[in-house]
């Protein structure tokens, strides 16, 4: 009578889980049979749901109910499988049968989540323009870099002292006398060669100064 009313009110104050543990724990089989559907569908978890069916079936086990035993535990393996029964709770023949059963139901097979991922890849061009190969350094390429900033060096340096020199040749009054002529002329040309090699270095420095980068963006779906 007073395991009936403790029972009720264990039913009523806790869920439906732990309402068929409770029965399970006074020995209650055919409360626990009885409540096993309403627990079953109040539960959301797969060990709750193994645990309830687990209980289920010993019960069914101790009626002498063998063949809803051996479902119910199989049922129960599936959903979360364990090794054994408690030795404390369970004597020997239970636990026999119930460890055969946990040979012969293989563990379930983990799940495996498919997701399909697309790669966009998208290319990108950065600019620069600062002389003597200093875009070329920035952007690692340090022979490049160095290559043009020495040919735009000697183009300017050459350029600069033609220029000096052929002044040179230009006497006080603003004239060049005639036996300089020939000099002022080689100069000059001097002067020209430096300015077009700097120029034609500069050229390409600044042409070929850019950057390719692809990027390799993730996109799920």
């Amino acid at each position: 009578m007073a395991g009936g009313l403790l029972l009720s009110l264990a039913i009523f104050a806790v869920g439906d889980l732990e309402a068929v543990r409770s029965a399970f724990e006074l020995s209650d089989c055919k409360k626990v049979i009885e409540l096993r559907g309403l627990a079953l569908d109040a539960s959301r978890s797969r060990t709750g749901r193994g645990e309830i069916y687990r209980l289920a079936a010993i019960c069914h086990f101790r009626l002498g109910q063998q063949s809803l035993a051996d479902t119910q535990a199989r049922a129960s393996l599936r959903l979360a499988p364990v090794t054994g029964l408690d030795p404390f709770l369970s004597p020997p023949k239970e636990r026999a049968w119930f460890e055969a059963l946990v040979r012969e139901v293989p563990p379930p097979k983990p799940q495996v989540v498919e997701r399909v991922v697309t790669v966009t890849a998208t290319e990108r061009r950065q600019r620069c323009f600062v002389p003597f190969g200093y875009c070329h350094w920035q952007f690692g390429d340090h022979g490049r870099g160095a290559g043009f900033a020495v040919a735009e060096g000697i183009g300017l340096a050459v350029n600069v002292f033609g220029y000096w020199m052929a002044r040179g040749q230009v006497g006080a009054d603003g004239l060049v006398p005639l036996d300089r002529a020939s000099a002022m002329q080689g100069w000059t040309a001097v002067q020209f060669l430096g300015a077009l090699v700097g120029g034609a270095a500069l050229v390409g420095d600044l042409w070929l100064a850019w950057e390719e980068r692809v990027d390799a963006l993730p996109r799920s779906r």
